[in-house]
């Protein structure tokens, strides 16, 4: 890249191989190089975006300016169950799309069909964090179900994905997973040297 703005001084930038090797006012372009002209442009890090549904692209519009629990329980909630795999690899490809415009790079997804959207950070070339929603409806009798299939969505999350996709867990907020399975998520995680996330502020 030549003609880029870093630190309010113009600096050319140099990769190989997917690598940044060299950046300053003294990185020109050589005869062989493919160049990129960034005059007026620039140079930041990649962005992460620290929480997604990605999918949700799917529903951009749909059931707007409603008070969370209303736009969960009777809106958002009934469709999700009738999504399938497609639906959320396609919805996170597009949101993928958007974040690779936009310069973020990096993302936390939590979702249902995960290794959907393991498939689809995959094929993007982003990096993510994917896990499907811990739930047990705050009810301990749920708990080893919920957790079991927390269990099975971290292999298939592996599974799906690769060096780009990588699973974690994501017990879905206080009021939907009960401290059982709170506190499974809680050892399991840390034994497994996973990341895990939760809801806390939804509003």
């Amino acid at each position: 890249m030549t003609g880029a703005a870093l630190d309010g001084r113009v600096v050319g930038l140099r990769c190989e191989a997917g690598e940044v090797v060299a950046i300053g006012p003294e990185v020109v372009a050589t005869p062989d190089d493919e160049v990129i002209d960034a005059a007026g442009l620039t140079l930041v890090p990649g962005l992460v975006n620290a929480h997604t549904h990605a999918a949700m692209t799917l529903f951009r519009g749909y059931a707007d300016d409603l008070p969370l629990m209303e736009w969960l329980t009777e809106h958002i909630w009934p469709v999700e169950k009738r999504m399938s795999d497609e639906d959320v690899y396609w919805g996170t490809r597009l949101a993928c799309v958007e974040m690779i415009r936009t310069g973020t790079t990096t993302f936390w997804d939590m979702y249902w069909h995960a290794h959907a959207a393991a498939r689809a950070v995959e094929d993007s070339g982003l990096r993510a964090v994917t896990a499907a929603p811990l739930i047990d409806d705050a009810d301990p009798a749920k708990s080893e179900r919920a957790c079991a299939d927390a269990e099975r969505s971290i292999e298939a999350i592996a599974e799906a994905g690769g060096s780009l996709a990588r699973p974690g867990f994501a017990p879905h907020a206080i009021y939907s997973v009960s401290e059982r399975s709170l506190r499974w998520v809680a050892e399991r995680s840390t034994e497994l040297e996973m990341p895990m996330q939760v809801h806390l502020s939804e509003t």
